[in-house]
């Protein structure tokens, strides 16, 4: 059972292809209206929308917020087969959220009890077109779940509202970056709303302010929280909302939601439960151990505090941050949402990570030296997981998933490594032990997701 809500439209096409069986070429026939199953003939129907995700993009002058557009496609006499079709370059993560959605929208159009639809009977079909040289394929993956469900059942979508945010298997929207950059993105195409992860309505940034001195002007970055709603609204009058699952999503979307019932059709596969915990479990514990030796780091470290880089407030900052994502990596791990768990578990490493590089750093008589060695083994460690990702064959839908997150964290690392080489040319030591220590967990991450 599902309850309505009004909302603005989408426009959704709706082709009832007949393909007549004979002697020759098969005659394909376009209609308005259902056409009727005979015995030499085979009839298809098609329904399509196109909805927009927000991407980050990457340019000569950094990155920046790229509007992609996803058409999907159900058609009828089908048998659960998914296509993705890319342009311009996708990673393999894409084709892998694209099969969990379909996992996802199945489950629950499957437990609607007005509908009579069964999603297994449809092959799906999702083309992707962006200008982005490449596509975060798991941060589309709400978008594609709801457009999923909203064809299977006939529903409408808002033309106003864009989101980002991936799906899980246990149908909770996991967290993902650049939501700043997605903002610009959406206000291009006049959204009004945009949706984005549980938990993600404030971020951080190095941020490069400039102060007068009697005797010119001296330069310092330093780290600011802000908040996601009031850059929305300041910059583009756009309403941000976060949403925890997919039901969240569809209310926005829809109108539609469906009442929280006992299913006998589990979204959380034990395949995912068994996949997923492990590395939940390691990346929990490994957090734990790497703040608890920043902590130690922190308390023994002499930081400079003075106008105008107050740096031990800065990593104060850090510190504070590590542990607040670690607390709340534990609490997803305890909910069973594994996947949100290790997000935050990793955003936890990086912080305590950079903590302890930068005590050792202070700590160091010789810290152009150190800063140059980290950097060096940071490098190295990028050649080496990255080589892993792009040899690792694939083996079936969750490996395909598992490679794909994979290959994206290895572009990421890679974005990491040259902000840090950027940042050591200009002897902005303490910038480029932050773009290491994320540079260093990203390259950790692929080989957990490969393993």
């Amino acid at each position: 059972m599902s309850t309505k809500h009004n909302t603005s439209t989408i426009f959704v096409y709706t082709i009832i292809i007949t393909i007549t069986l004979s002697i020759g070429f098969p005659v394909i026939v376009t209609a308005t209206t259902p056409g009727t199953i005979y015995d030499d003939s085979l009839s298809l129907e098609y329904r399509n929308m196109t909805v927009y995700v927000p991407a980050v993009g990457q340019t000569e002058q950094g990155n920046t917020g790229v509007i992609s557009t996803i058409t999907v496609t159900i058609q009828s006499n089908g048998s659960g087969r998914v296509f993705v079709d890319t342009l311009s370059l996708a990673q393999v993560d894409m084709q892998g959220s694209a099969r969990l959605a379909v996992k996802v929208a199945s489950s629950l159009v499957r437990n609607d009890e007005n509908c009579s639809i069964d999603p297994s009977s449809f092959d799906y079909f999702f083309v992707i077109r962006t200008k982005s040289p490449i596509i975060g394929g798991p941060s589309a993956g709400g978008i594609m779940t709801a457009t999923v469900v909203a064809l299977l059942e006939g529903w409408e979508m808002d033309e106003d509202t864009v989101m980002t945010g991936m799906i899980n298997p246990d149908g909770s929207i996991g967290p993902i970056g650049g939501i700043p950059y997605k903002i610009d993105a959406a206000a291009s195409v006049g959204a009004t709303r945009f949706l984005i992860p549980e938990g993600q309505m404030t971020y951080t940034e190095i941020v490069t302010e400039t102060i007068p001195l009697p005797n010119g002007w001296n330069q310092y970055q330093k780290t600011v929280t802000r908040n996601v709603s009031d850059y929305a609204m300041e910059n583009y009058g756009m309403e941000v909302i976060e949403v925890t699952d997919i039901n969240d999503v569809l209310r926005y979307y829809t109108g539609y939601y469906f009442p929280v019932i006992a299913s006998e059709h589990s979204i959380s596969t034990q395949e995912y439960l068994n996949s997923m915990k492990p590395l939940a479990t390691n990346l929990l514990e490994q957090a734990n151990e790497t703040y608890q030796r920043a902590q130690e780091a922190f308390d023994t470290t002499t930081i400079p505090n003075r106008f105008p880089y107050y740096y031990r407030n800065q990593v104060t900052d850090f510190l504070n941050d590590a542990e607040e994502t670690l607390q709340t990596s534990q609490d997803w791990f305890d909910k069973e949402l594994y996947y949100t768990s290790t997000s935050y578990s990793f955003q936890s490493l990086i912080n305590s990570q950079f903590v302890e590089y930068i005590c050792t750093y202070y700590n160091n008589e010789d810290q152009a030296a150190y800063v140059n060695d980290l950097f060096s083994n940071a490098s190295q460690l990028f050649e080496t997981k990255s080589t892993e990702a792009k040899n690792t064959a694939i083996n079936g839908a969750i490996s395909l998933q598992c490679v794909g997150a994979a290959q994206k964290r290895a572009t990421e690392a890679a974005s990491y490594i040259s902000s840090a080489e950027a940042y050591i040319q200009e002897s902005d030591y303490f910038s480029a032990i932050y773009y290491i220590a994320r540079a260093i967990q990203r390259s950790e991450s692929i080989g957990w997701w490969l393993g």
